[in-house]
């Protein structure tokens, strides 16, 4: 019977006696079949299984060369990524980064500046990213052809389109100032940070103030009189909520001088070695606005702030008026305290009707401030200061336009009918008006 074998070093029991996990006998001869497969007279054929261990590359068998080829062909890599090496790996890498971009096709385009003369695209995803619920309250309808406030809504990329400096100015140290724009922009964003919070508080507490003044107004239908205990009661919660008034238009003060300081900075660096172009524009930008234009959202926060800043206080000064006007059902008390804090030269103020007078005059003065910065009109200023010079500052934060959109604006506002008059104007006059009435009747 002819002998099937192979030979290898690997190996030491034929096909037969490996499945039955047996040895083969001992033979002298290791290419002489072994005892069992003659016994039962089947070829004794000892084929090839891979070794097993790691396979050493440099020592290769001949006899097992023609056999590795097909499973060393399987794992093989195509030439071009064998030639390229790393720089395959990168390009698959970039591939598949630039697949997933294309499958996952929804983020929205934002522009990165307006430029004059040039109006970006309102689709759908751009619109509702720029929406805000002012544009009710403006009367905007962002669908429609783009509104002016939106031509200075976002500052320019680069200032080539209007200015260039001039060839006598390069070397200049003028020029090294102008990297200063961008620590001035970072700290415009910060300001817009602070404004943000500080809308978010305000509206806060003109939710707190109007919840307990309809409480007050409820309890106050029911019972036709009020006791010395009750209004003290309320002194504590009257006294914290007229804290968080001052200290919030403390923070707004601050911030408002903080972009005045940055626009005169900006606008002193501009005004040195440049040679301004006159390029048409849709409309005429303001001396401050120009330096340093304010963003849209830093406008929105602006108005927004001031005027919360507005109803608080009206709502506030509506509330003392009730309990000291003698007609009301909330009678006059003496033991209500507004300020039980409130010194005047080292000496306690306890009598309520100083303390309006004192808290009326230095309101006052907190608004002209503000109205000074923000350049309102006479129309929007709640301080008698600023309303009898009849404008108000000629170089504020708001642009001209966007106060002429506060003055068209229709609303509502403390229930007031809009037709006619902008809502805006309206908050300023119920303010002036509770001043006078608490005037009156703290004289």
């Amino acid at each position: 019977m002819p002998l099937v074998s192979f030979a290898t070093s690997k190996r030491s029991s034929c096909d037969r006696c490996r499945k039955q996990k047996l040895r083969c006998p001992n033979k002298d001869d290791a290419t002489q079949p072994c005892a069992r497969c003659l016994r039962a007279g089947v070829p004794c054929v000892m084929s090839y299984t891979r070794p097993r261990g790691r396979l050493q590359k440099d020592v290769i068998l001949p006899d097992d060369d023609d056999r590795r080829k097909p499973a060393n062909s399987a794992l093989s890599t195509p030439s071009s990524m064998l030639s390229t090496g790393s720089d395959t790996t990168a390009d698959d890498s970039t591939a598949h980064s630039w697949s997933l971009l294309n499958d996952y096709d929804f983020f929205a385009s934002i522009p990165s500046g307006y430029e004059q003369g040039h109006t970006p695209a309102h689709d759908d995803a751009s619109v509702a990213m720029h929406y805000s619920p002012l544009y009710d309250e403006l009367g905007t309808n962002m669908h429609d052809e783009p509104p002016h406030i939106l031509h200075n809504a976002f500052p320019k990329a680069t200032a080539a389109h209007a200015e260039f400096t001039s060839p006598e100015a390069a070397g200049h140290p003028s020029i090294d100032a102008a990297s200063g724009s961008t620590s001035d922009l970072r700290c415009q964003l910060e300001c817009e940070m602070q404004l943000s919070r500080l809308n978010l508080d305000l509206c806060r507490q003109l939710q707190t103030q109007m919840l307990d003044r309809n409480t007050m107004c409820g309890e106050a239908t029911t019972t036709t009189t009020t006791t010395t205990t009750d209004m003290q009661d309320c002194t504590p919660d009257t006294s914290s909520a007229l804290r968080d008034v001052l200290q919030s238009i403390e923070r707004y003060k601050h911030v408002l001088q903080s972009l005045n300081a940055y626009n005169s900075n900006s606008n002193s660096n501009s005004n040195s070695n440049t040679i301004t172009l006159n390029t048409p524009s849709p409309h005429p930008q303001d001396p401050a606005s120009a330096s340093l234009p304010l963003t849209f959202p830093c406008m929105i926060n602006l108005t927004s702030c001031f005027f919360h800043i507005v109803d608080l206080f009206n709502a506030f000064l509506c509330t003392l008026a009730s309990h000291l006007d003698p007609r009301s059902l909330s009678s006059p008390c003496q033991g209500l305290q507004i300020l039980p804090e409130l010194k005047l030269a080292g000496l306690p103020v306890h009598d309520v009707c100083l303390q309006i007078k004192i808290l009326i005059l230095a309101v006052s003065h907190h608004f002209a401030t503000m109205e000074r910065l923000l350049g309102l009109p006479a129309e929007l200023c709640v301080s008698s200061s600023s309303s009898q010079l009849g404008l108000g500052a000629p170089r504020g934060l708001l642009p001209s336009y966007w106060i002429a959109t506060l003055l068209s604006a229709k609303g509502e506002v403390l229930g007031l009918d809009g037709s006619g008059v902008s809502s805006y104007v309206q908050s300023v006059q119920l303010s002036r008006n509770s001043i006078c009435r608490l005037q009156r009747l703290c004289s």
